[in-house]
């Protein structure tokens, strides 16, 4: 049968803040991009907890020759807050780095290999009281990719 589910609004909350974004070109090979967000929200139950009022992310991507690329990218997620009714301390901010080194071999295939989480940081995200420690994400990974273009 059909779910006769429907979300619905049961509460106010209101969220205010900026988004930055910037792209520089720094030479003909390098570019740079990075955006910022601050979010300033009220303290009601309904607060979207599970977001940071503050993120951050950098990346930079390098064409050392015409068929390979490099990047490395971070992304800082700030400190939050539980609700009221969670007495558990907050949620700690982290800086997660990834990078990846990409061959175009041909006009059809590409061939990369990445780690993601360099670093190897302890990076959790909120759950609500479902899991005690929260979910944590994975510890450093890394992997090989294969693509082909028909």
């Amino acid at each position: 049968g059909f779910n006769k589910n429907q979300f619905q609004n049961i509460g106010d909350h209101s969220i205010k803040g900026v988004e930055l974004e910037a792209r520089w070109q720094a030479s003909k090979n390098i570019n740079l991009s990075a955006n910022y967000t601050q979010r300033e929200q009220d303290d009601s139950d309904f607060r979207a907890v599970q977001e940071a009022d503050q993120e951050a992310y950098i990346r930079t991507d390098w064409v050392f020759s015409p068929d390979w690329n490099w990047n490395v990218q971070a992304n800082w997620i700030g400190q939050r807050e539980r609700p009221s009714t969670d007495d558990r301390s907050h949620v700690e901010a982290y800086v997660v780095t990834d990078t990846t080194l990409r061959f175009a071999a041909s006009d059809n295939w590409e061939l990369a290999a990445s780690v993601r989480n360099l670093f190897d940081e302890s990076a959790r995200e909120y759950t609500g009281r479902s899991i005690a420690d929260d979910l944590p994400l994975p510890g450093r990974n890394a992997y090989v990719e294969a693509r082909y273009k028909f």
